[in-house]
């Protein structure tokens, strides 16, 4: 029997609002290779890549058993570090997104009295969010990456963190909100 090859791609967003994707070609004979950190997260890579620091080599077969249909399997990862778009490759029905909104800006310093100051109040942690999506082959997403909040003025407050999102035109598919701002 020739090895046939399965597609399926994952994507996760990841810090300040990152969005990360794992797709790869993998042959039903091969083994499949991947890093993961004590958190749990999975990094495919190849035969012959080196885990990272504090990362643990996982390694397991690629083969299926033959069924009703194709058994996708991971085939990459898309990393989004800023704002942009993200075309569903063939073949590729869902993605598994994780998304991180931006923290909020912390509250600006203020003198009480001369000579005596107060520091402003932190600002509020990006909110979270994991899920599977579906998409449509060839149609493009819109991936907005939450900025951090700023920081207040002397005395003042800071802004609010912006939103992490995956959307389609006005739809909105997943978010993860932005942490509030500090006084």
């Amino acid at each position: 029997m020739c090895p046939r090859s399965f597609w399926k791609l994952l994507v996760f967003v990841v810090g300040f609002g990152a969005v990360i994707a794992l797709a790869t070609d993998v042959q039903t004979a091969e083994v499949i290779h991947a890093c993961v950190k004590r958190s749990g997260v999975i990094r495919v890579v190849m035969p012959d890549e080196a885990c990272r620091q504090h990362e643990t080599r996982l390694s397991w077969s690629a083969e299926v058993s033959p069924g009703p249909g194709p058994v996708p399997t991971p085939r990459g990862v898309k990393d989004f570090a800023t704002s942009g778009a993200f075309m569903a490759p063939e073949g590729v029905t869902e993605i598994v997104v994780q998304a991180w909104g931006g923290g909020g800006g912390g509250g600006g310093s203020a003198d009480l009295q001369p000579g005596c100051a107060r520091g402003g109040g932190g600002g509020g942690g990006g909110g979270y969010v994991h899920g599977v999506v579906e998409v449509t082959p060839g149609v493009t997403y819109t991936v907005t990456v939450g900025d951090s909040g700023a920081g207040g003025a002397p005395g003042g407050v800071g802004s609010a963190g912006g939103n992490t999102s995956l959307t389609d035109g006005a739809l909105v598919l997943i978010v993860a909100e932005g942490g509030l701002a500090g006084q």
